[in-house]
């Protein structure tokens, strides 16, 4: 066998391959169809990439299809005690959707994380006196790799100024120093109506994750009181 023969027989099974590959296609295609209505929204927005194009899909790399697709977990930021804590609480109300949330209270993984960001992620930049100079930067730095922002914070601040959506809380606080910070409950009904918007956005996919989760702790613990849902 003459090695133009050899040559021609590697080119007729690599179309080989690919044409079968092509003719698998349409089956996935089929299934994410059939699945869209349950899938989160991070996976309907790589199914609009492939649905979209599907010449494109056949060849692409699940990274290329991730960075077209502008998929990414949330960021959030909060440095201090309450804020620090507050980040951790969008953690934990936002998860339950099935919205997987990076949560970062030091200064400098904030900024590490801000240079990570690329075009559609999102930050949400949260600081009870919106002057916390740390997380200003960080947003500043997600910004300029042109990540969106969101900022939970006090009105008409540095860090409203940098961000794209505001969520604003301003409550007076008490003179006595030693009461606990009243804020901190607006800022928790902040967060609160944020995840729950989030929620009824994604709707189908939330409410099943949701389920899975109380069922699976339910099942774990003793006794048959109901406890609610939502929590």
């Amino acid at each position: 066998m003459t090695e133009a023969d050899s040559q021609a027989l590697r080119i007729a099974d690599e179309d080989g391959d690919r044409h079968d590959h092509v003719r698998r296609f349409p089956d996935i295609i089929s299934q994410v169809k059939d699945s869209y209505a349950e899938l989160r929204p991070a996976e309907r927005r790589v199914a609009d990439v492939v649905l979209d194009d599907v010449k494109y899909a056949v060849d692409a790399s699940n990274a290329a299809l991730a960075q077209r697709a502008r998929v990414s977990e949330p960021t959030v930021f909060g440095l201090g005690g309450s804020s620090s804590a507050l980040a951790q609480e969008t953690q934990y109300r936002l998860f339950r959707y099935g919205i997987t949330i990076n949560a970062q209270s030091d200064p400098y993984l904030m900024r590490m994380t801000a240079s990570t960001l690329k075009p559609g992620d999102l930050v949400i930049a949260i600081s009870a006196t919106g002057r916390t100079r740390e997380v200003i930067e960080a947003v500043e730095l997600a910004k300029h790799y042109r990540a969106n922002a969101i900022c939970v914070t006090a009105p008409d601040t540095e860090l409203t100024r940098v961000c794209d959506v505001r969520l604003t809380v301003a409550v007076p606080e008490y003179p006595d120093t030693l009461k606990p910070t009243a804020s901190r409950y607006a800022f928790l009904a902040a967060i609160d109506l944020l995840a729950v918007a989030t929620a009824y956005k994604i709707d189908g996919p939330a409410r099943e994750t949701v389920r899975r989760i109380k069922y699976n702790a339910q099942i774990h613990r003793t006794g048959k009181e109901m406890e609610p849902l939502g929590d």
